[in-house]
């Protein structure tokens, strides 16, 4: 499970359709379905009920304020990073992280 992972559930439970949910995360439907794919695999069983509009599997009501809260906490974390210490200039060595900037616009 990543972060990615999480924001793009959270966009699906927002848009009510991969389309829409793709949009919203400025990927393709293709790849938000094999996201959400994986990470229900990941858990073991279905985090929605596909339809139009798709909905929350009983799991999937379960999990969605830990994943809300998990992204609340992240946003703590920007803020104290952005507004509350200050830059040490001591980044040497840190490597990229491939999930850097991965959001969805939806709050």
């Amino acid at each position: 499970m990543n972060l990615a992972q999480i924001n793009y559930f959270l966009a699906l439970c927002e848009a009510g359709t991969f389309t829409g949910a793709a949009a919203i995360c400025g990927i393709s439907q293709q790849s938000l379905s094999a996201a959400i794919r994986r990470l229900e695999h990941e858990l073991g069983r279905p985090l929605f009920n596909r339809g139009r509009p798709v909905r929350l599997s009983p799991l999937g009501e379960a999990v969605k304020p830990h994943f809300d809260a998990i992204l609340r906490e992240i946003d703590k974390v920007h803020q104290l990073s952005s507004e509350h210490i200050t830059h040490s200039g001591n980044d040497q060595g840190r490597e990229a992280d491939p999930s850097d900037g991965v959001t969805c616009a939806r709050r």
